[in-house]
């Protein structure tokens, strides 16, 4: 995740030694490394047939190694420097998905170079992902603001055309479901009832469709005509509110969906950024 030169020997001053402990070195450099599971499944020790290693240049040399953060902590690591003082390995008895281990190796050598290589059993091999060399942290552009401010006003506007057109809907199916109790009713009031109770809840016009009802009858007794009458009436106020409402509830629908289409889409690298 990072590498830095700690100290090096500056051309015509031969004489001034850098050592480290007792060795004396020309350059020092500090890389530091996370070796993260980004898979799911479970890494065990007897699956790795040849375990993460970091292979420096020949002309670098490993001074130290150190393990520096683990996660879980009371995860069992094994650091080893190779013989020849020129790679590290990483062994480990389970490595679970999302485990980490960060640990620190300091080289010498002119601006070491280093190769990672592994052989597990079940993969096809490791990545190694250069964080100087990492695409800069997704942005969101004005576009997804812009949508996402339409995304909000559409809804604002969609809650009464989708409340208007659903409702229709149900007043529609209730009323052909009532024909049969519709047709036996001889007295104004008990249709009058009907229609507030039954009807009237899921439409908007009912003032105007009451004042109507009350021109269309003449006495308190309702004639089969007047029934009639009244029965068309009422199927039509209920059909124009669904017809009024048709083309701007899939007009507000159909842009609802491209918005939130395109604020989601706009969202998913961001999302997947944080698995």
């Amino acid at each position: 995740i990072s590498s830095t030169v700690l100290a090096t020997q500056a051309p015509g001053l031969e004489k001034l030694k850098i050592f480290y402990g007792d060795k004396a070195i020309s350059t020092v450099s500090k890389h530091t490394f996370i070796l993260i599971n980004t898979g799911r499944t479970p890494i065990l020790e007897k699956d790795l047939i040849s375990p993460p290693t970091i292979i420096f240049a020949e002309n670098s040399e490993v001074l130290d190694l150190t393990i520096e953060k683990l996660n879980p902590e009371n995860m069992i690591v094994h650091s080893i420097i190779g013989p020849d003082n020129r790679s590290i390995s990483i062994n480990f008895p389970l490595l679970n998905p999302a485990d980490s281990i960060q640990f620190t190796a300091i080289v010498s050598g002119d601006a070491p170079k280093f190769n990672v290589t592994s052989r597990i059993y079940g993969l096809r091999g490791i990545t190694f992902v250069e964080r100087s060399k990492e695409p800069p942290p997704y942005r969101l552009s004005w576009a997804f603001y812009v949508a996402s401010f339409f995304a909000i006003i559409i809804s604002l506007i969609a809650i009464p055309i989708i409340w208007e057109y659903r409702h229709g809907k149900i007043a529609l199916r209730v009323f052909r479901l009532e024909q049969a109790r519709f047709s036996n009713f001889t007295k104004k009031d008990d249709l009058m009832q009907f229609v507030r109770y039954e009807i009237a809840p899921h439409m908007s016009i009912t003032r105007d469709l009451f004042y109507s009802i009350n021109q269309l009858i003449k006495d308190d007794i309702i004639s089969e005509e007047e029934r009639n009458r009244i029965n068309s009436l009422i199927r039509s106020e209920i059909e124009s509110t669904i017809n009024l409402n048709r083309i701007p509830f899939i007009i507000v629908l159909v842009s609802l969906i491209m918005a939130y289409i395109f604020i989601i889409n706009s969202l998913w690298p961001l999302i997947l950024s944080y698995f």
